[in-house]
């Protein structure tokens, strides 16, 4: 499974530059650990799962919006042998039915990971694989999207793909992002308020 990977982003990695920059549909580009869900650290059990309660108010604004929601994660958990493909596979079903029962559909093909370890592996962020192959894929254009992350790396992807409106989540902030809030729920107050403005 792990080879598989390694060969499709080989054949990416000289276009990595080219891609998701035309016109295009808007795009919400979401980490998963600490945005989606609570950062235990390599979650990949259903029963350690917990989602944010912010994250269903935050992307229906976007979906009113006409934004594509798409999940970027790295999850090299999988190359540790932490746990398996199979495994970030049905928590991924299991995270998707709980955005469904909350009114929200994300389809299975706008969930991309980066199961390696390698920092030189192309979609493993800080890296901007992920979201330059995203966008190529679904149609959207970078410079109008948003990428929220909790991580340097999130924010630094975002700005070397081209991402307009970057979102760091934490208490520390990042020189690259647009926007910074302490956490989920100051982020939706942000987004109710305007202060993160939704064009």
């Amino acid at each position: 499974m792990i080879q598989k990977y390694k060969d499709r982003w080989s054949k990416r990695k000289d276009a990595t530059n080219a891609i998701g920059t035309a016109v295009g549909k808007k795009g919400l580009f979401l980490d998963r650990d600490g945005i989606i869900n609570v950062d235990h650290g390599y979650v990949h059990r259903i029963e350690d799962f917990f989602c944010y309660p912010e994250i269903f108010p935050i992307c229906k604004r976007f979906l009113d919006k006409n934004y594509t929601i798409v999940i970027v994660t790295n999850q090299s958990g999988i190359e540790r042998g932490y746990f398996s493909e199979e495994d970030f596979q049905n928590i991924t079903k299991h995270m998707l039915g709980i955005f469904e029962r909350n009114g929200i559909h994300i389809p299975q093909e706008n969930v991309y990971h980066c199961p390696y370890l390698d920092a030189t592996q192309p979609c493993r962020k800080p890296n901007p694989g992920m979201i330059l192959e995203s966008a190529a894929q679904l149609g959207i254009s970078v410079a109008k999207s948003v990428i929220v992350g909790d991580s340097n790396r999130d924010i630094e992807a975002g700005l070397t793909a081209g991402v307009g409106t970057r979102v760091k989540i934490g208490v520390d902030g990042c020189d690259e992002a647009t926007h910074h809030f302490a956490t989920m729920r100051q982020l939706l107050a942000g987004v109710n308020d305007g202060v993160l403005h939704i064009r």
